[in-house]
This record gives C-alpha cells, structure tokens and sequence, in this order.
C-alpha cells in the first residue's frame, strides 16, 4: 500500500521520507523543549502529519480524496501557523533586544 503511493503521490520514497521525518522531528522536538519557541513545535506536529498522510485509506492505489484533502489543509494551516509564530516571535526577539540594549 505505501510502497504504491509513493510513485504517483509522495515525491520521495517512503523509506527516504521516514528517515528525513524522523531527523526533523526529532531536531524540532529537541528545539522546542530547549528554546520552548511555539513554532517549533507546530512544525513537529506538521511533520508528523505529513508522515502520517502516508498512512491514508486508498482505492485503487490513490489515496481517498476527501481524506487526501483534509489532510492537505492541515498542513497549510500547521504550516501557515508555523509562519506567523515565527514571525511573531522574531519581532518579540527584537523588541527585546531593542529594550536590553537602550537599558
């Protein structure tokens, strides 16, 4: 079933996207318990659910489209979320810095 999915859906095999979402969770998870920055860990949790995606229930070797497509929108949103946490936290980082430093 996944090994299928991975010549006309997945760009990369499943074995190459199981190894690079274990690093990249793994970094990111260590990160968040480090800096406890927000977006880090919604890029975690977008991670695992592109993993997960993977996993969806198929007909005939394609996966099933309304389930393909929530979670495609989980992850914009995980994604789009992750953006503007980031960014949010860049503009506190410097508001900070910009405090410290005329201190």
């Amino acid at each position: 079933m996944i090994e299928n999915l991975s010549s006309g859906v997945y760009p990369l095999d499943y074995k190459v996207h199981l190894i690079f979402a274990l690093i990249a969770g793994i970094f990111f998870l260590v990160r968040f318990i480090k800096y406890r920055k927000p977006y880090q860990i919604t890029m975690f949790a977008e991670i695992l659910v592109s993993f997960a995606a993977r996993f969806m229930p198929t007909k005939y070797e394609m996966p099933v489209k309304p389930l393909f497509y929530i979670f495609g929108a989980v992850e914009l949103l995980l994604l789009l979320a992750t953006i503007i946490l980031a960014v949010l936290e860049g503009i506190k980082t410097r508001k900070q810095r910009k405090n410290s430093e005329a201190s």
